[in-house]
């Protein structure tokens, strides 16, 4: 075919030398290339190897020694679960005097749910608290007691977290209802309730739900609240929202969370022909 093009034959023969010379020397670099290759492949594999029977090893011993540790604060655990588990208590923002009333105290209502420790593959952190770590390792945050907010300062009823749609879009700690305390602060921050102001703190379950009277919202007007129950809660306390139309209201205390609430028309003067 290259004869055809009329082309001098030295021109031809140099041609075909100089392709065998570059099949060849290309050949001799893709040998060394994949030789390099697999010798790397062969390194990576040797050094995974390496690593995962390292971390095994470690695994065994970080097991081995921290068992015991663990098994000693699940006992204590469950000690402190029998002693308050079930309590209700107040919170506050500072250490409240043994001689100031439960009523008297500004905080919502709780109950101590549970008592858990931080692991070391799985450490506890109180949420909306400084983060501990020590350069790029978490460390455990030692003994928490879990507190399951049951109603704010004035005895509404918190909404429960499956209830409440927004909840995993909090961006603080105000919104959640259950708040998660180390044990050594949890003295200075709430006040266990004796039986008597236990049952005193309690609010029968007609008075535990905010109440919104509203007027307007007639083919998509503006909706306005006209009158809350019960009587005697300031407004400046709560945000009321009704973005989402009057089926849909949400109310939230603006420190201690949202809470239970039901909308209803209010009274509408009638015209009678």
């Amino acid at each position: 075919i290259t004869e055809a093009l009329g082309l001098p034959q030295e021109l031809l023969e140099c041609l075909a030398r100089w392709e065998r010379e570059q099949a060849a020397a290309e050949g001799q670099w893709r040998l060394k290339q994949s030789r390099m290759y697999l010798e790397f492949e062969e390194r990576k594999r040797r050094l995974q190897e390496q690593q995962m029977g390292q971390r095994k090893k470690l695994r065994e011993s970080c097991d081995a020694a921290l068992r015991p540790l663990y098994a000693d604060g699940a006992a204590v655990c469950s000690e402190l679960e029998r002693l308050l588990v079930g309590r209700l208590c107040r919170l506050c923002e500072h250490a409240p005097p043994a001689a100031v009333p439960q009523q008297m105290l500004p905080g919502p209502l709780a109950r101590v749910s549970a008592v858990s420790f931080g692991q070391f593959e799985s450490p506890l952190r109180a949420p909306g608290g400084p983060s501990r770590v020590l350069g790029a390792v978490p460390v455990s945050a030692g003994i928490l007691v879990t507190l399951s907010k049951i109603c704010d300062r004035n005895g509404i009823a918190m909404l429960p977290a499956s209830d409440d749609p927004l909840a995993g879009f909090s961006r603080s700690g105000r919104g959640a209802t259950e708040v998660k305390l180390p044990l050594r602060l949890l003295g200075a921050r709430v006040k266990l309730l004796t039986e008597a102001e236990a049952q005193a703190a309690q609010r029968p379950a007609d008075q535990r739900t905010f109440v919104v009277r509203y007027a307007g919202g007639e083919h998509g007007g503006p909706v306005e609240p006209v009158q809350i129950l019960p009587e005697g809660i300031s407004l400046a306390e709560y945000d009321i929202s009704f973005a989402a139309g009057a089926a849909a209201l949400r109310v939230e205390h603006r420190t201690d969370g949202p809470v239970r609430c039901r909308a209803e028309p209010a009274a509408q003067k009638q015209d009678f022909a």
